[in-house]
């Protein structure tokens, strides 16, 4: 009976040790493709509270979204330097830390983007406008050179 035991044991730990290394490879994969792990208690990550505070501000009218800070809000700069700051004075009395979502909404030709976070009406930041803008803009501020 002690061999039957400790091989239960045994097999247990192999069990235990494959689920929390399927739970690392999961979320790592999660984070490569942009979504994350909720199940089993898991606190929801960065991306999943974006989509929440997007969803939550514009309804079906946030066609995605991308985590950030109050503090990237605060410091994006648009076009050449000096450039302009439409979110320097943004979610004032939040800390820089606390997580904001980056949504874009509209159709094609016509996208704006926002940041949002809890308590704040949303904070225009970008449009992307014009008959060269038929596909809706990648998550997070567009990459203008």
């Amino acid at each position: 009976m002690e061999w039957g035991g400790t091989t239960k044991r045994l097999n247990m730990a192999v069990v235990r040790h494959a689920m929390r290394l399927g739970s690392v490879l999961f979320s790592v994969l999660g984070a490569v493709v942009g979504f994350t792990l909720t199940a089993c208690g898991s606190p929801a990550g960065p991306v999943t509270e974006a989509r929440s505070l997007c969803q939550s501000a514009f309804g079906t009218k946030a066609l995605n979204s991308a985590p950030g800070t109050v503090e990237d809000v605060r410091n994006l700069s648009i076009g050449p330097p000096p450039g302009y700051q439409p979110g320097s004075h943004a979610f004032r009395g939040t800390n820089g830390s606390q997580v904001i979502g980056w949504c874009w909404t509209g159709k094609p030709g016509d996208y704006e983007m926002y940041a949002v976070t809890s308590g704040f009406k949303p904070v225009k930041i970008e449009g992307l406008a014009g008959p060269l803008e038929t596909k809706t803009p990648l998550p997070g501020p567009a990459a203008i050179p």
